[in-house]
């Protein structure tokens, strides 16, 4: 045998990076309470994977209607979900279901699956009472399209 030829060995990582998406495209949540969104990732990993995650206006304004959120999360080796809230706040108003839009970007060890971006709807549980109107001693009820033009 002659003189040691030292050589080098490279491994090529072919393994496919997992998708990290919401494990549902519309989220819904009543007012005063909090909504627990889950992010999902397809597949286990063997690193630790991140991703950023971010709240913004729909029909409900932050600070009024909802606590904006924004934050990292982070998949232990294996770990396949991870979840944030989202804080909602209670009003005496009568109004129509708002909507709060959530993302997901930067995902480290990852790629964006569908959907990375989601829905929060708050469902209003305020009521207007409404009685019936009385012409003459005849009574009847409002319509809904009525009461829509007494908002």
């Amino acid at each position: 045998i002659g003189a040691v030829n030292p050589a080098t060995l490279t491994i090529v990582d072919d393994d496919v990076s997992p998708t990290v998406s919401f494990g549902e495209a519309d989220y819904q949540v009543g007012e005063a309470d909090s909504a627990l969104i889950t992010v999902t990732l397809d597949a286990a990993s063997a690193l630790e994977v991140r991703v950023d995650y971010a709240s913004s206006d729909g029909t409900a304004s932050a600070g009024d209607d909802y606590t904006a959120v924004v934050g990292t999360l982070t998949f232990a080796p294996g770990q396949t979900t991870a979840s944030f809230t989202v804080s909602i706040t209670a009003d005496d108003r009568d109004e129509r279901d708002e909507t709060v839009q959530l993302a997901l970007n930067n995902p480290a060890n990852a790629t964006l699956g569908a959907p990375h971006v989601a829905t929060l709807t708050i469902v209003d549980d305020d009521y207007v009472y409404y009685f019936p109107i009385s012409l003459k001693g005849v009574d009847f009820p409002l319509t809904a399209a009525f009461r829509q033009r007494l908002r």
